[in-house]
């Protein structure tokens, strides 16, 4: 059993080349779909508890294909029509900072993090990707009251540029210091050159869940609302269209490879668009 699944996880990694996010998802449904008998009615009673959703499709056919069974059981075909979606709310500027604010009075670290996630627009899986070095402190020293540039691994291994608040870099540098990472006897280009140097993750324990439920237990207590992560990535992509940024910025910011994914997330209130549409009325 133990040589069959480190076979499968070669499989998927090897062959499939799939990412270690979905790979940790797959196995995660191999663990339990491994108790059942192969068999059919085993498999269509499994991904339909599952809500046939795709992750747990995806995870199946590469089970099957592993075996080479995939030409003998078959997947549960996906419901076609309308399929029920989450509300995403929109959040203000005005809340968005309330939330950062109660995560910093609580802890600095959350404070970083919400930040990072808010102003970066990032998915909670991409905070676990910051390197310290990937901040571009040369920048950043220059101008300290600047937004800082950093870089971040999205889907498919891609890299991007975002920025951050500066409150948020002058906390993490408080850190370095009380844990003297850097000094105060230190010359300028020396605290440069240690902090270049340093290839390890910003968040060495942090994980997505652990993510989640932060984001949605501050909003609770600031906003009275739970806020998904998701909903705080959608929130800073309206942002920067209401600050005048273009489509195409915003799907380059976002790392989406498609533009009609950006639309999606670009949801201006029903008032905002009516206001556009008077302004450019009256040009005419």
């Amino acid at each position: 059993m133990a040589n069959q699944l480190k076979d499968f996880y070669n499989y998927l990694k090897k062959i499939k080349g799939l990412s270690d996010r979905t790979i940790m998802h797959y196995l995660s449904y191999h663990r339990h779909f491994m108790k059942l008998k192969l068999s059919q009615k085993n498999i269509t009673t499994f991904i339909t508890k599952k809500n046939n959703n795709s992750v747990c499709r995806g995870y199946m056919m590469a089970w099957l294909e592993f075996l080479k069974k995939d030409k003998i059981f078959e997947i549960p075909k996906v419901k076609t029509g309308t399929t029920k979606k989450r509300i995403v709310k929109q959040i203000s500027k005005y809340d968005m900072n309330k939330i950062i604010e109660c995560a910093y009075d609580h802890s600095k670290k959350d404070g970083i993090m919400i930040d990072l996630l808010y102003w970066g627009a990032l998915r909670r899986s991409e905070i676990g990707t910051i390197m310290i070095n990937s901040i571009d402190w040369d920048g950043w020293f220059k101008d300290p009251n600047d937004l800082c540039e950093f870089n971040v691994t999205g889907k498919g291994k891609r890299d991007r540029t975002v920025v951050v608040h500066p409150r948020a870099i002058k906390t993490i540098l408080k850190f370095f210091f009380k844990n003297e990472i850097i000094s105060i006897s230190m010359q300028p280009n020396e605290i440069l050159e240690k902090l270049n140097s340093l290839d390890e993750l910003l968040f060495r324990s942090l994980s997505e869940r652990v993510i989640y439920e932060k984001v949605k237990n501050y909003a609770l207590k600031t906003l009275k609302r739970p806020v998904r992560t998701h909903e705080v990535r959608h929130c800073r992509a309206t942002h920067l269209e209401e600050d005048g940024a273009s489509i195409r910025d915003i799907q380059k910011y976002l790392g989406h490879s498609n533009m009609a994914t950006t639309e999606i997330y670009l949801h201006a209130s029903e008032g905002e668009s009516l206001r556009r549409i008077k302004e450019i009325g009256k040009d005419l």
